[in-house]
């Protein structure tokens, strides 16, 4: 995470790819795929194994771990592959939520999955209820974690202005995402070159 806040992705991939001693290859892609969105630092034999994974690999998570392939999917430009599993992971998080009612961070995550299925509408509601159970205001350990997926929800829905409505805040608390970060991570592909997403990057670096 100290590479990536840095812009580091080939020494972060570098990390990623020395298995600390008992654990596997497979452990190590699972934990960096289901763990603050990191399935984009996975090199393309990491991306692999998570792609050939099962729900009892991320402790029978079925919503993380289908969230996961879909992300890969939607990486490797197969959004057909990313919607079924989107919708998969819809539904699982759906569940969580029902389980979960004050969880704001299922909430994020259930329209993050809306979100990577297309329907955004009800991605939105998903995540800005997810937000307003976890502000940034009151929760700097989980808060801003929300916002970013509300922040991804706007981005996959094309709703640039909205999305750096929720971004500019992020570079101003104490958190891993730095406008080095932006520039190599590419879910904010989409925002290179917009005046407003370099002025940003300009004030904050």
């Amino acid at each position: 995470m100290s590479r990536l806040s840095q812009g580091d992705l080939a020494g972060a991939q570098a990390l990623a790819r020395d298995a600390p001693p008992g654990l596997t290859p497979l452990q190590v892609a699972i934990n960096l795929a289901k763990f603050s969105d990191l399935y984009w630092v996975l090199d393309s034999a990491q991306q692999a194994l998570v792609l050939r994974s099962r729900p009892g690999d991320f402790d029978g998570d079925a919503g993380s771990w289908a969230l996961a392939l879909a992300e890969i999917h939607a990486l490797q430009g197969n959004q057909a592959r990313a919607r079924i599993y989107a919708d998969s992971a819809h539904r699982a998080f759906l569940a969580q939520t029902r389980a979960l009612p004050s969880n704001g961070e299922r909430y994020a995550l259930l329209g993050l999955s809306l979100a990577y299925a297309g329907r955004h509408a009800e991605a939105l509601r998903a995540g800005e209820r997810g937000v307003a159970l976890t502000p940034m205001s009151e929760d700097y350990s989980v808060g801003p974690y929300v916002q970013l997926q509300l922040v991804r929800i706007h981005l996959l829905a094309g709703d640039t202005e909205a999305a750096l409505d929720l971004l500019e805040p992020l570079l101003e608390a104490p958190w891993y995402v730095t406008p080095a970060w932006l520039r190599i991570d590419p879910t904010f592909a989409s925002l290179r070159g917009n005046p407003r997403f370099e002025r940003l990057e300009a004030e904050h670096p």
